[in-house]
């Protein structure tokens, strides 16, 4: 086992070493707030609204936070109508940390710059020691949010059953309009006993409740082509119309493929567009490394 594990690090560290750069110019914006603009800018013209998503790896002190808030602030200053979208932010690297008072007070002024402005904020699923902190965080926010705002939490459907209830039940997280996510597994909050079709099952569970709500789910994949067609076929059959629920992509080849593929049949459909800022240029390294582990196990499942 240890071998087979030292086998498939050698291999990842391999193909990173020999094709880093390369891949990361087909998943990464670099150069500054008016290429992520311009990104996004592309995007819309194809139907697509457009999610700025910053890499930061390696937030460790308050001043980072501060540096990683400006660069939002920045781009919902320079955003115009050709370019508008949404936000994704890393619990992360807007403190959480240092406590869920300092992440409340940083993404509290996020929102107070974004009100009046039809933003979405989408707030990832990083750690699970973080993840009932941060969606309580989000559940206070949520009832005095300013016209104009939409917090949206990813809520992740490979999670341990008692870590999923409480969120469920105790921090109310169906009670706003998530982003469902499979759960890539790259990132140490999985339940590794439950089978794909378990999974899924909650997958379109949760649509199901969202749904009922009247909360806009964002149903989200990387690349399961089956897993879309199914929740359209879904949708089609219980008549829920494309004006309730929107599909998301991260960006990539195959992101950018299957969103235009859906925008172009009439559905809502978001794209992420992920930026490395140039104060903190090698932050794209990590990224690429979890995509590089994410397509072996594509390919190789492994």
């Amino acid at each position: 086992m240890e071998g087979s594990k030292a086998k498939v690090a050698l291999f990842d560290d391999l193909v990173f070493r020999l094709f880093g750069r390369l891949i990361a110019r087909q998943f990464v914006v670099f150069g500054g707030v008016p290429t992520v603009l311009a990104r996004g800018r592309a995007l819309r013209k194809k139907r697509i609204t457009p999610t700025y998503n910053r890499i930061d790896e390696h937030v460790k002190t308050r001043k980072r936070v501060d540096e990683v808030l400006l660069s939002y602030l920045e781009i919902l200053a320079n955003m115009d109508q050709g370019s508008h979208g949404n936000l994704a932010i890393k619990p992360s690297a807007f403190g959480i940390a240092f406590g869920p008072f300092f992440f409340a007070r940083t993404l509290h002024r996020l929102i107070d710059a974004a009100a009046g402005k039809r933003i979405e904020i989408e707030v990832d699923a990083e750690d699970r020691e973080t993840l009932v902190s941060v969606q309580s965080v989000l559940s206070a926010l949520q009832k005095r949010l300013p016209d104009g705002v939409t917090l949206r939490p990813a809520f992740q459907m490979h999670l341990p059953d008692q870590l999923r209830r409480e969120l469920i039940e105790e921090c109310g997280i169906l009670d706003m309009p998530v982003r469902i996510v499979k759960g890539s597994g790259l990132y140490n909050i999985g339940a590794p006993e439950l089978s794909n079709d378990e999974v899924l099952a909650r997958y379109y569970d949760t649509f199901r409740r969202q749904i009922a709500r009247g909360v806009y789910p964002a149903a989200a994949t990387v690349r399961d082509a089956k897993l879309l067609l199914s929740i359209a076929e879904m949708t089609r059959a219980e008549h829920v119309t494309a004006e309730q629920f929107s599909f998301q992509f991260l960006d990539g080849p195959f992101g950018r493929s299957l969103a235009r593929t859906y925008a172009a049949k009439g559905y809502r459909v978001g794209c992420y567009v992920t930026f490395v800022d140039p104060s903190a240029p090698d932050e794209w390294k990590g990224y690429v490394q979890r995509r590089i582990a994410f397509g072996r196990k594509l390919l190789f499942g492994g």
